[in-house]
């Protein structure tokens, strides 16, 4: 084979190369699913698990659902445990993408029967941090709590809210993020209680969002009781 002609085969096999290149990266980008909003819900006395959403358990960790006062029908779901435990859904890469910057909210429509419940929301290892909507009793006082840090003490920004054991009529608790600040606010029935939360930088696993309840020093036992829990950017 002349050099002119070995030059041609290379050109040509090194342009094959990219036009297969270029075709994967095509394929790619048309696969990739376009996200225009994030919306991940719990809602009512649906079993989290039919809604999408897996358990983490520590200890002994169970779910039920409620009924309402009126006794009229189910509308709430309750966890039970003796150390910790929450059920999770984790965002896709495209929902990650999308929601680290733009505003969302947080939304648990919740109460505290015993010792704590929260609701999270975690994005793994990125730049945005993990927010927490915590409720909590500490000498026989409520509060709703905002996680700072979790090891090696737990730390809050706490808020006194007495309607965190209002288990027959939930409040409506809210984190309202700017991604322009990167920071949240805490919003209750609607109300604005505490601005600049930055969230924790500790225990940033991909949970998504997920929520569940956990024992304390005070209670033996961990009740959570859900109405409703929402995860929504736009």
């Amino acid at each position: 084979m002349g050099l002119v002609a070995a030059s041609v085969l290379v050109a040509a096999v090194a342009t094959k190369g990219v036009r297969n290149h270029r075709t994967v990266e095509t394929a790619r980008a048309i696969e990739a699913p376009v996200v225009h909003s994030v919306f991940i819900q719990k809602d009512g006395a649906l079993d989290p698990i039919t809604e999408g959403f897996k358990t983490h358990i520590w200890g002994h960790f169970e779910g039920n659902v409620m009924r309402n006062s009126a006794n009229y029908g189910f509308d709430r779901w309750r966890t039970v445990s003796d150390d910790a435990g929450y059920y999770y859904r984790p965002l896709t890469d495209p929902e990650k993408d999308f929601a680290e910057n733009k505003d969302w909210i947080l939304t648990c429509v919740c109460a505290a029967g015993r010792g704590d419940a929260f609701a999270a929301i975690s994005f793994g290892k990125r730049a945005i941090m993990r927010f927490d909507i915590v409720l909590l009793e500490e000498g026989g006082k409520y509060f709703v709590g905002l996680t700072k840090k979790i090891t090696p003490a737990w730390e809050f920004e706490k808020v006194e809210f007495a309607g965190i054991a209002d288990a027959d009529h939930p409040h409506i608790y809210q984190l309202r993020y700017d991604h322009l600040a990167r920071e949240a606010s805490l919003w209750i029935d609607d109300r604005k209680f505490f601005n600049g939360y930055r969230g924790v930088d500790q225990f940033r696993e991909d949970r998504g969002l997920f929520f569940g309840s956990w024992a304390t020093r005070e209670s033996r036992t961990g009740v959570g009781i859900f109405r409703t829990v929402r995860f929504e950017a736009h």
